[in-house]
């Protein structure tokens, strides 16, 4: 699948147009990261990214451990959603668990980059 596609089905980007797409893809905003394979902790707690991530392909989740270290959780991301936080707003994930259910394929954007948008 092409670059413009994977664009247009990230939730903050599907209602633009194919030429707003294209003026982000050529912004050079996203940068990938390789695959992540199943069972991989992305985040934890003490190790929250800066930065907004895409789901390209795969399944992560988002998990809290209790006191006694049970896990609960709080949900499940797929191709299209986003995790992550910047300075100017959080998507809540800063004091999470986020671990992949299946190999994986996210991209990333700097809060610089997002200002660039």
């Amino acid at each position: 699948m092409n670059k413009l596609w994977y664009l247009s089905q990230i939730s903050i980007f599907e209602e633009m147009s194919q030429e707003e797409i294209r003026e982000i893809d050529q912004l050079d905003t996203i940068h990938h990261f390789n695959w992540i394979t199943k069972n991989t902790l992305v985040q934890t707690p003490e190790s929250a990214r800066e930065g907004l991530y895409f789901v390209k392909e795969g399944k992560l989740r988002l998990y809290k451990l209790n006191d006694s270290g049970k896990q609960f959780t709080l949900g499940i991301l797929t191709r299209g959603n986003i995790f992550g936080e910047l300075n100017s707003f959080s998507f809540g994930t800063r004091q999470v668990y986020i671990e992949t259910l299946e190999s994986s394929l996210l991209c990333t954007m700097s809060e610089l980059q997002f200002e660039r948008l």
